[in-house]
């Protein structure tokens, strides 16, 4: 029922004041639908939480979409948007078995706006059982065509031939545990 939304996996740590913060923002920015904020991961060993912080990656105000089609992840937990937006592109895409989240970040960084929050969002928990370990780079390789074709249709092959290049599908792989090797 509330104006704002804020997705978050069930095992992963939401950072502290995330919500007054990015409620406070999105209140007195109007120009913008969605903010973000840093993301870190951690690994539970035993009692212990091992913490990862990620590098601090773009801290863009505006259009996130060139961003986000090199390769900048937002995961849940790490954003809080207007509830105008889901009620406009509509929620997460059902029959994506993995990344359907990025699906989703790229549909609304087509339509609206983001703003930069510099605080911790969420501690997102790493364990084997994660979707994308299982999966190939093939695999990975073939959705991500998928859901690009799928948010842009014909404008694809543009949208990748201007943003996209070979150190950033290696960073992209990377980001999944793969080695990338140029075949050229």
């Amino acid at each position: 029922e509330g104006d704002y939304l804020l997705f978050i996996d069930a095992d992963d740590l939401m950072g502290e004041g995330v919500i007054e913060a990015g409620v406070s923002i999105l209140e007195k920015e109007k120009l913008y639908d969605v903010v973000y904020g840093f993301i870190a991961h951690f690994e539970k060993k035993s009692d212990h939480i091992d913490q990862r912080p990620l590098n601090k990656r773009p801290t863009v105000n505006g259009n996130l979409l060139p961003e986000l089609i090199r390769g900048f992840h937002l995961t849940p937990g790490q954003y809080m948007l207007r509830r105008k937006c889901v009620e406009r592109i509509g929620g997460f895409k059902i029959g994506i078995e993995y990344i359907a989240d990025w699906d989703f970040i790229l549909r609304l960084a087509k339509n609206y706006q983001f703003i930069f929050c510099p605080k911790m969002f969420v501690n997102r928990r790493l364990h084997q059982a994660m979707a994308t370990r299982s999966k190939t780079k093939d695999d990975i390789y073939e959705l991500r065509k998928s859901i690009l074709k799928g948010v842009f249709g014909s404008e694809t092959e543009n949208l990748e031939k201007k943003y996209i290049t070979k150190p950033i599908v290696a960073d992209w792989y990377k980001s999944f545990g793969f080695d990338y090797i140029d075949s050229e």
